[in-house]
């Protein structure tokens, strides 16, 4: 080493990466803006207004499903899959209209079939779904989860509609439970 050498310079420990010591360790990571906090207003208004239109245990059945959706996109990237999560607060509102979209479609379409056979053949005529419509409307499911993720796979919006369809399941069964055995589908709650 020529006495002119300087040693190397150590790494920059006050550069933009380096952490802020005005923080408390216990502080809350994220930040939370005013229009998170409207959001958050509108999402709690139009869970109460549907609430108190169709009843607390269908509103059950959607949180269920859009946390299902939830966490099968969280659980994915586990399994191998494609990171479908990428930003939280954006797909928390995407699941959420899944599982929506999904409980009230498939409700909606039962009350229009009953209507349409009622119409038809009076008010006592059984209902029932055929595979095709089923099948149908679950392909609509899937498509719209796919219009709300356009960058993401094929793959990646049926594993958000299957899980929303399991998480709904699951929350069905549950409000059945809480209900007594008792769902009924004439409206109301």
């Amino acid at each position: 080493m020529l006495s002119n050498d300087l040693p190397p310079e150590p790494p920059d420990m006050y550069g933009p990466d380096a952490p802020d010591d005005d923080t408390p360790s216990g502080a809350w990571p994220f930040e939370v803006s005013r229009a998170d906090l409207v959001g958050l207003g509108v999402v709690a208004a139009i869970l109460l207004a549907l609430t108190i239109w169709l009843g607390f245990l269908p509103v059950l059945v959607i949180l269920g499903a859009a946390a299902g959706a939830f966490l099968a996109a969280l659980v994915w990237p586990c399994i191998g899959g494609d990171v479908i999560l990428d930003d939280l607060r954006l797909d928390a509102l995407k699941c959420l209209a899944v599982g929506a979209y999904l409980v009230l479609g498939f409700w909606a379409g039962l009350l229009g079939l009953r209507a349409l056979v009622g119409g038809v053949h009076g008010p006592e005529a059984p209902v029932f779904l055929t595979r095709g419509v089923v099948v149908f409307f679950l392909f609509t499911v899937g498509l719209f989860a796919k219009i709300l993720w356009l960058d993401s796979d094929k793959f990646d919006a049926l594993i958000i509609t299957l899980g929303a369809i399991v998480g709904a399941v699951m929350a069905g069964a549950l409000v059945s439970v809480l209900a007594g055995g008792k769902i009924c589908l004439r409206g109301g709650g």
